[in-house]
């Protein structure tokens, strides 16, 4: 006697899972977790001040050390998904880790001045976008050498610790900038304007990145003119990514020296002048 085996349950869907359907999931993780993130450091240090009456400088200290912690972190995460726990467990962990070092903050004081570290913050930038030039550049010979010319997907022998100096400039520009520019914010402005102070970083970001997709833009179509691969092509092996992360590190430069005559205009910040009264 002949038995027919069937499923039990028999998979109509034969499309394959992701895809479009899951970029509303991903854009808003994404928008959450930004959302989250810029609150907290626009917010943090009028908490830390108010309600645990610290010093400007032990509560930007707190908020460096945090900074500096989420951004070097993920790499760590990275190698750990990938070697021995998987992806998923570990976006899990790093979820509650992310929760956990937004409450738990420490370490002593900075001594370091506003100015100084928003200066040593755009220092970082560049000396970050130089070092994933020079990446980019080595991983595109490796993959032109290997044979990948034509496939963007390739996977290069090329270890991902490679771009552990760019995220590690990454994270200390973003520590030492993006708090010492929030505490610039909060120090300078009138008291009855605290709220306004602590939203403007918000407001830089964003004017950031339309200033980021106009140069990207430009970029794109001024280097394919003449029928030429753009530098930001979709074949990253044909393109030149490296030239495109040259040319923002040179208006990082740029930026830099900007900041210096601002810095200069500007004169001293009103904590530099109460610490010289303090001191007479």
């Amino acid at each position: 006697m002949e038995t027919a085996s069937e499923p039990l349950v028999s998979n109509l869907n034969t499309k394959p899972k992701g895809g479009l359907r899951t970029m509303p999931f991903i854009i808003a993780n994404e928008a959450f977790e930004r959302v989250a993130s810029f609150g907290l450091s626009s917010n943090m240090i009028l908490y830390l001040k108010t309600e645990y009456n610290m010093e400007t400088a032990r509560a930007t200290n707190l908020l460096l050390i945090w900074s500096a912690a989420t951004n070097i972190l993920p790499v760590i995460g990275a190698i750990v998904a990938d070697s021995y726990v998987g992806r998923y467990p570990m976006i899990g962990f790093g979820s509650i880790a992310s929760l956990l070092g937004m409450v738990l903050l420490w370490g002593e004081p900075s001594y370091l001045s506003t100015k100084l570290r928003m200066g040593i913050g755009l220092l970082f930038s560049i000396t970050s976008m130089v070092s994933w030039a020079i990446v980019e550049s080595i991983r595109k010979q490796l993959a032109i050498k290997e044979g990948f010319s034509d496939n963007p997907t390739g996977v290069v022998d090329m270890s991902v610790m490679w771009l552990l100096p760019h995220l590690m400039m990454d994270g200390l520009a973003e520590a030492f900038y993006t708090v010492a520019q929030n505490e610039f914010f909060y120090c300078e402005f009138p008291k009855s304007m605290s709220s306004i102070s602590s939203s403007l970083n918000g407001v830089g970001m964003s004017v950031a990145n339309l200033v980021a997709s106009a140069i990207l833009n430009g970029v794109d179509y001024v280097s394919k003119l003449g029928g030429k691969e753009s530098w930001v092509s979709n074949n990253i092996n044909k393109g030149h990514y490296d030239y495109y992360f040259w040319f923002l590190a040179g208006l990082c430069s740029a930026n830099f020296l900007y900041y210096l005559f601002c810095s200069k205009a500007y004169g001293p910040c009103k904590s530099e002048v109460n610490n010289v009264y303090t001191e007479k």
